[in-house]
């Protein structure tokens, strides 16, 4: 098994578009986040991505955008644990592992934080290869450990271009 895990200098950056060229088996830290969500308030479409989606959906009861729902329920659980998600989708990887191929591939599109890519290394070890992102049209994310993780990954790449094909 090899896991690609991708950082980037803010939204926007070529994160996932990255992700889906170096493998078809894309996750994200907040995959579980998305699940543990759609137990809770079912009937909405967690898994849409699209900031429209994100920003004018409200779920109903709350009166929270699917944003402010997706940030404030993963702050949550990170208070007590930082490593939260990245622990949940660690356990997921695990499960795999006993069930495909030692030469799957799996991307994870958006780490944010430097104690996730240290648990990643940890937990993984040489099946870790970490790449920032950047572009020049990413929007800033200085909430972020984004200059901390560009150093410490094992590849940096730059877009030249604002449309990847």
């Amino acid at each position: 098994m090899q896991i690609f895990t991708l950082s980037g200098d803010g939204s926007g950056a070529g994160k996932s578009t990255l992700a889906r060229k170096i493998s078809g088996e894309v996750l994200s830290i907040a995959s579980p986040l998305r699940q543990e969500l759609c137990r809770i308030h079912p009937g909405y479409a967690w898994w849409d991505k699209t900031q429209a989606y994100k920003d004018n959906t409200i779920v109903e009861g709350t009166g929270k955008t699917v944003r402010q729902m997706l940030v404030e329920h993963s702050a949550a659980r990170c208070a007590g644990d930082p490593l939260y998600w990245a622990r949940q989708l660690s356990r997921y990887l695990e499960g795999l592992s006993c069930i495909v191929s030692s030469h799957s591939r799996y991307a994870i599109d958006d780490l944010r934080k430097v104690c996730e890519i240290e648990h990643f290394r940890d937990r993984f070890g040489d099946k870790v290869t970490h790449i920032h992102v950047l572009s020049a049209t990413a929007t800033p994310e200085p909430h972020f450990d984004n200059d901390k993780l560009r150093d410490a990954a094992d590849y940096v790449i730059s877009w030249e271009r604002t449309c990847i094909k």
